[in-house]
């Protein structure tokens, strides 16, 4: 991985919305389950519109791409903010309303 987890906050109590996120999000997507590719399938169902990205409909090179930069996939956020290209934890909480 291109990050290191002792970087990320550690949930508990009293513990923000942004910081939990950040932990879940870690841990369905760094634990190394392989799945088969269905790129064809995903590519239909994909709601990022930079669609000229090479890992477009591969959802785990996707996923780990961004995540080694601090961020989430276009298809974690609603429309609008999709749109926007800010892929932040920050974003994802405020456009959801999370906080």
């Amino acid at each position: 991985n291109s990050f290191n987890n002792a970087e990320w906050p550690q949930a508990g109590p009293g513990t923000s919305s942004l910081s939990r996120a950040r932990n879940s999000i870690l841990y369905h997507f760094t634990c190394g389950v392989v799945m088969d590719c269905k790129q064809s399938t995903n590519e239909n169902h994909c709601t990022c519109t930079y669609t000229s990205c090479s890992k477009h409909g591969i959802c785990c090179d996707c996923i780990r791409s961004h995540i080694g930069r601090r961020e989430l996939p276009g298809c974690c956020f609603p429309k609008d903010a999709e749109r926007t290209y800010d892929r932040s934890f920050e974003m994802f909480v405020k456009a959801w309303n999370l906080k």
